[in-house]
């Protein structure tokens, strides 16, 4: 039973966790940036219009030392992922991308991505492979 939990805890930790988030805009092809989620389950995409765009900021999450990029339009905020994590300097990274592409009309284009898959497989792998062993353990005892 507890294997059983440990395999479906990393199968969840890997679907939630091991995503790509990428923002795009592009001045002359077109009027919308785009927000596309990927993961294995399927991606969503979200369109924001470019006249809407204001920027973007690194927000701070409850627990200490985690944060995410909120894109900022005139009527609301984006989160980039749906979820905190440690990786400060990536996301102050593509926060100063988009507010550069904000600021500055001569860019033409802007494709900032994220990847957390490697981290929601490590520790989505991590939990599978803990259950496998405690499945293993129980059936070798018997």
């Amino acid at each position: 039973m507890m294997g059983g939990i440990f395999i479906l805890a990393g199968v969840i930790l890997v679907l939630a966790f091991g995503k790509i988030s990428t923002f795009s805009c592009n001045r002359i092809q077109l009027t919308n940036c785009k927000l596309v989620k990927s993961g294995l389950l399927g991606s969503k995409s979200q369109e924001i219009p470019l006249n809407t765009l204001k920027g973007a900021q690194v927000e701070r999450g409850r627990s200490i030392g985690t944060y995410r990029v909120v894109i900022l339009t005139s009527s609301s905020e984006v989160p980039l992922t749906s979820y905190y994590s440690s990786d400060r300097l990536a996301y102050e990274s593509i926060a100063s991308q988009v507010n550069d592409f904000v600021k500055n009309p001569k860019i033409i284009s802007l494709a900032e991505k994220h990847d957390d898959q490697f981290w929601g497989f490590l520790f989505g792998g991590i939990f599978i492979a803990a259950g496998v062993l405690i499945l293993l353990g129980k059936s070798s005892e018997s």
